[in-house]
């Protein structure tokens, strides 16, 4: 009897697993056809087929300077290394596998709502995923002593430089395939085709005397020292890779399935106006709709201030994130300039505990209802009211059906008012969540016939004049069949 588990409970089971197949690990590390980038760059990584990848393993390691020739008006990078991402797509042998774009807002709302926890502070500071932008940490040497300097960033005259930055959440395939381990020797060469942001994902340092942004003359950030890094496995005993043969040769083939993401959007419309938006999606299994709405100045080539309470104080009264959770009835933000784009008097009240760019913001300030339709069909048999909603996100984030898994909500989100005025999304979920931990292909399938997908929200209140841009994130499940002789073929046909 090798071990006591069947017919007890796991606390009472005495049993172990051995893996008899001369497992060996090794770290790789993979170059760029540039190592060097700046805003709106294409670089491309290539990950030879020469063995079993750890897509899980998979991180993104850079240096980022910004700077700006206009006098004493700092610049700087944004809450999360991956906010530095536009576009992804990723490709093996002449098939487009995944490909996301607006790839850093979907990052930006999914972590916020779903791995942003304050237990998550120190972990994704040190390891390069930059969680709080408000601060800046260097280590120096002061009479053959080292020391840490721990600084407020928007008091600072001197933009971010050689910024350690590290990318190791991902989206899409690298971050939800259904088997995590894959033999590239089947796939062929994988590349991963990454698009930079535009300068607007950077900050500039405010004061509450400047009565206009400055218009920042020379701006550019340079992110230097581009590579990844991802472990590779091996196996001497032959048993593994003759079983997977033998499934390569079967008519079925090797199934992989994964999210990958559409994105539609609409014209730029008022709140006041009604918003609405209407596409049609063709996909085997149409998991989520995921909906946001960026106000009305996110894409202007003025660079904002930070989004956080007192950041753009004078120097003596500038408040870090820390400072304004520590004490939130003090530091909140009525926010009267923040949705209007452009500076009244100073920006002296605007950010509460967002602690992000202005570019990342989804604006549903003054939401009154929303509903999803499709196949004009509803899916909300009324228009729901915003705490409806935001229990909605709840529900379907919450059952790690989402690529980032579950570690809470970034604690800016502190209220459902709060959620609408900078964290907004509305789900609309089409899957069976089975809450197993097994990858089921669940989603509706519109490969009959198309499926068309109709979104309405209504605002009410003072805030309804603002326009937005709303935005939706199909999280669709792929499903890729492997050959023989690496032919992939992607949703097979009804």
């Amino acid at each position: 009897m090798s071990d006591i588990a069947s017919g007890f409970p796991r606390n009472l089971a005495y049993n172990l697993k051995k893996l008899d197949a001369g497992f060996s690990k090794t770290k790789v590390k993979i170059i760029p056809d540039n190592q060097t980038a700046n805003a709106n760059q294409i670089i491309r990584f290539r990950i030879t087929g020469n063995g079993i990848y750890d897509l899980r393993s998979l991180c993104m390691f850079m240096k980022g300077s910004a700077e700006t020739s206009t006098a004493n008006k700092a610049v700087h990078f944004p809450r999360y290394a991956a906010s530095m991402i536009e576009n992804i797509s990723i490709t093996a042998n002449n098939t487009t596998l995944c490909s996301i774009n607006g790839y850093n807002m979907l990052y930006n709302k999914l972590m916020d709502l779903e791995g942003a926890d304050i237990s998550q502070y120190t972990k994704r500071m040190a390891s390069g995923e930059r969680y709080d932008p408000s601060l800046n940490i260097s280590m120096a040497t002061t009479a053959n002593t080292p020391i840490t300097i721990v600084s407020n960033v928007a008091g600072t005259t001197s933009s971010d430089t050689n910024e350690l930055l590290c990318v190791n959440n991902w989206l899409g395939l690298l971050g939800s395939c259904s088997t995590p381990c894959v033999d590239l020797a089947d796939w062929g060469d994988l590349y991963i085709n990454i698009q930079f942001a535009p300068n607007n994902v950077l900050w500039q340092t405010v004061d509450d005397a400047d009565t206009a942004l400055a218009t920042l003359a020379g701006l550019k950030y340079t992110l230097s020292e581009i590579y990844m890094t991802i472990d590779r496995c091996s196996f001497q005993d032959p048993l593994y890779y003759n079983l997977k043969t033998e499934k390569l040769l079967s008519p079925e083939g090797l199934s992989v399935a994964y999210y990958d993401y559409f994105t539609a959007y609409a014209s730029q419309v008022g709140k006041g106006s009604g918003v609405s938006l209407n596409f049609n999606v063709n996909s085997a299994s149409l998991d989520q709709v995921i909906v946001m709405f960026r106000p009305e100045f996110y894409n202007d080539a003025e660079i904002k201030p930070l989004v956080l309470y007192g950041s753009t104080m004078a120097d003596a009264n500038k408040k870090t994130f820390s400072e304004v959770l520590a004490n939130p009835a003090a530091f909140e933000g009525s926010g009267t300039t923040l949705l209007t784009g452009t500076p009244a008097s100073g920006w002296t009240d605007q950010g509460d505990a967002y602690n992000q760019v202005y570019y990342f913001i989804s604006n549903g300030a003054n939401l009154s209802g929303s509903k999803f339709s499709i196949n004009s069909v509803d899916i909300d048999p009324y228009s729901v009211p915003p705490i409806e909603v935001f229990n909605k996100v709840l529900q379907y984030t919450g059952f790690q059906n989402i690529d980032l898994g579950t570690a809470g909500l970034h604690p800016g989100c502190m209220s459902v008012y709060h959620f609408l005025k900078y964290y907004f999304v509305d789900i609309c979920d089409l899957t069976n969540i089975s809450g197993d931990n097994q990858f089921w292909i669940s989603g509706l399938d519109g490969r009959a016939g198309g499926i068309n997908v109709q979104y309405n929200a209504v605002f009410s209140g003072t805030n309804t004049g603002k326009n937005i841009t709303p935005v939706a994130y199909c999280r669709s499940t792929k499903h890729l069949r492997i050959n023989a002789g690496r032919m992939l073929s992607l949703d097979s046909p009804a």
